[in-house]
Parts: C-alpha cells; structure tokens; sequence
C-alpha cells in the first residue's frame, strides 16, 4: 500500500501483526538482533527503545503523615515509562513490538515478566549493577511521587546496544522516547543507521531535540511546551505553532506531529498540514497521553501508509489513554468520532 491509500479502519484483522510462531526476533551469539522468518515475508518489525524503563509502585492510604510508619490499604506495581506505555499501546492496537533498553536487579527481572506476560517480548541488555528505575507514588490526601535513578549504563553496555541494533533491516521501525542516557545515545543510534532504510520515530525534548533534527528522523513528536522550548518563546496562534514545525522539517525532521492535549494534534508532512479536534469526554489523567498519541499515529502508519490514518489513529489512542480506556475497543469507536481536515 503506498502512502496516501487509506481504508475504513487502519485496525489489524488479527490479534498480531504478525505471530509469534512465523516470525521470532533473538540475539546472536555476537549480540545482534536477527530474525528467523518461517513463512511470512516483507514484514516491517516494530523496536521500541527506552533507556530508563521503570518499575511503578503506587500505595494508597487514607492519610499520609510525615515522620511516622504508615500503613496503606491497596498497592500496585506496574511496567512504566514513555517506551514501555508505547509498547503497551501498539500491543493493544495488534501491533507486535519488541522492546530494546537496559534492565538490571530485582525490578528489572519483575519488568521482563511483566512485559512478556502482557504479549511485549524484550531484548534488554542486562547491567551487571545496580537496579531498574523505580517510581513511588503516595496516594493520600496528596499525591506524591519519588523517581528513582537510573542504574549505571557502562561503555561496554553502550556498545552492546548499538551492535545489538546492527541487526535492523530495511524497512523496520525504530521507535526512540524517554530519556537519552548515558547523552548522546539517541544520536549516535540515529547516525549509525543512517542508508539503511530504518524509519525512525522520536520522542525527545530540550537540547537532545535539536540533535535528533540533525539526523533527518522519519517522524518526530513535540507537544506544545516543547515546541516553545524549541522555539525560546510562547506560542499563541496556528501560523506561530506550524512556523516552528516547518523550521523542524527545514532542520531534518521528514513529519512532524504536534501533540496540543484537547485541542487535538497536527501532523505536517511534506507540503501538506493535516489537523484533527480530539473527541469530548472526561478526562482522568493527561500523563501517558503523549506515548499513547505516538503509538496510534505509528500503528496508523504501518497499516496503510497514509499520513490522515495516522493522525486520526494517533488522536483517538491519546484521547483514550486520557480517559482511562486504552482497550482497542474504546480506541476503534472514537477513531470514528474523529475528522481529518487539511490545513491551507
């Protein structure tokens, strides 16, 4: 299918793209990613790539009192992070994806059986020390939250990564979010697959944002706080938020979606500027919306290779994640609430 075809609903017949059983990713012995293919053929794989994946333990208790024990009444301990929030998307919209990063200690071994638990298969590289990420919440008459540090990333773990990535084929997907540590990485990741065809999809802000332009991404996703960070001033009309996402595309980025919470989202591709409103509803949390939008809007893609499916997609799985129902379902009933329009 060529980019511009659509179809009604850019959903997946079946529960996977592709199974388990035609299609196994593993390492080789010298660490790279290969794949043994039994009986499909020209399948795109989907990586997801998270630095700091994170355990999240959440306890909710009546009241929380500084200084004394505490006592709460219902805990959770879930996989969290942007990467890990993507992967989980694109796993409900049928996607099948394999996770990329670091994982080390007690929570990481809790992550990897999570992950496969849910359908998400993982190729961390293991850190000799230290532990994954943990993030406390405290639910009382306040929330309250403790983000753990990272576990230490060695050169040597650095570099089994990128060896690990040299097992991408054309056509794959990449998908880059959370932080880039140890600095650089996602830019040296990009450059070293620069000609070989990989799309790359990048979530990132600050300074690692202008880098990451430089290395000519196939998609890149601001919101607007990072748009204005990008641009060093505030943002208040359309003309000034599509200025600095054509600067993006001037500087390397081949689309650019700009996440604007309710407002909906814009997608800049090419010479064409496509928006979508987000649907009405109540919203129960904003954190996850962003990874939620990413994955939809590359589920979008991968199935029919319109820029207009990705955008709609990409709107409803956000929207869905703010109301607190990721289920496939929920996404496929307000994709249909959702109109694309081009902008002039």
């Amino acid at each position: 299918m060529t980019a511009g075809q659509t179809q009604a609903l850019p959903f997946f017949d079946g529960p996977y793209l592709f199974s388990c059983h035609d299609f196994l990713i593993k390492k080789t012995e010298t660490g790279i990613l290969c794949r043994t293919n039994t009986g499909l053929g020209g399948i795109r794989v989907v990586y997801t790539l998270t630095c700091s994946p994170s355990v999240e333990y959440a306890a909710e208790m009546a009241e929380f009192l500084q200084g004394i024990r505490n006592c709460s009444k219902n805990e959770q301990a879930v996989p969290g992070g942007k990467g890990i929030h993507i992967a989980m998307t694109l796993r409900s919209l049928g996607v099948r994806n394999t996770m990329l990063g670091f994982s080390a200690g007690f929570t990481g071994d809790f992550l990897e059986q999570e992950l496969r638990e849910k359908g998400i298969e993982t190729a961390f590289i293991r850190l000799e020390k230290g532990f994954s990420r943990m993030a406390v919440r405290i639910l009382g008459q306040e929330e309250s939250e403790i983000i753990g540090s990272m576990p230490e990333i060695s050169p040597e773990d650095r570099d089994a990564l990128l060896v690990q990535l040299d097992g991408l084929q054309k056509g794959d997907i990449l998908i880059l979010s959370g932080d880039d540590a140890p600095e650089g990485l996602y830019e040296q990741i990009l450059k070293r697959l620069a000609g070989r065809d990989v799309f790359s999809i990048v979530d990132a802000a600050g300074e690692t944002l202008p880098r990451m332009l430089r290395q000519k991404p196939f998609l890149i996703k601001p919101n607007r706080q990072e748009l204005e960070e990008f641009a060093g001033r505030r943002l208040f009309t359309w003309q000034e938020l599509l200025k600095e996402g054509r600067r993006m595309q001037e500087m390397g980025a081949e689309n650019v979606l700009i996440s604007l919470a309710a407002e909906g989202a814009v997608l800049l591709g090419g010479d064409d500027v496509l928006c979508g409103e987000a649907p009405r509803g109540e919203a129960s949390r904003s954190a996850g919306a962003g990874d939620a939008m990413l994955a939809g809007a590359a589920a979008g893609w991968l199935r029919t290779g319109s820029l207009r499916e990705a955008l709609r997609l990409g709107i409803a799985a956000g929207s869905a994640s703010v109301f607190c129902r990721e289920q496939a379902e929920e996404i496929r009933r307000l994709y249909e609430e959702i109109v694309v329009r081009g902008m002039g």
